[in-house]
């Protein structure tokens, strides 16, 4: 019970950022084979946010304005790896908890 709200939280905040995606990907998970499919459809909703990204940037010339050195976008690409990185690292810590709540019970 006590987890409960923190989920409830962080689906809420999800729903009001898109509640679109959420609501898809709700009915993603619904059907057979739920994790491949809700990945397939997190990865395409990632490729088309990044490939109107990319469009808006060129199109309006956005990354233009400013002075930014190279250090700073190093920097940003070592922060999404290591954010990327982190995604198997929780994954697994979550089976292995699965693991051993059921060998409790």
């Amino acid at each position: 019970m006590t987890g409960l709200i923190p989920r409830v939280i962080i689906a809420g905040l999800a729903a009001s950022i898109s509640p679109v995606a959420v609501m898809v990907l709700l009915s993603v998970m619904m059907r057979k084979h739920a994790r491949r499919n809700s990945l397939l459809f997190l990865l395409g909703f990632t490729l088309v946010l990044i490939a109107f990204g990319v469009t808006v940037i060129f199109l309006f010339s956005a990354g233009v304005g400013g002075s930014k050195h190279k250090v700073d976008g190093f920097i940003d690409l070592a922060l999404g790896v290591l954010c990327l990185a982190a995604i198997p690292i929780t994954l697994r810590r979550k089976k292995k908890q699965r693991k051993t709540e059921t060998e409790k019970d």
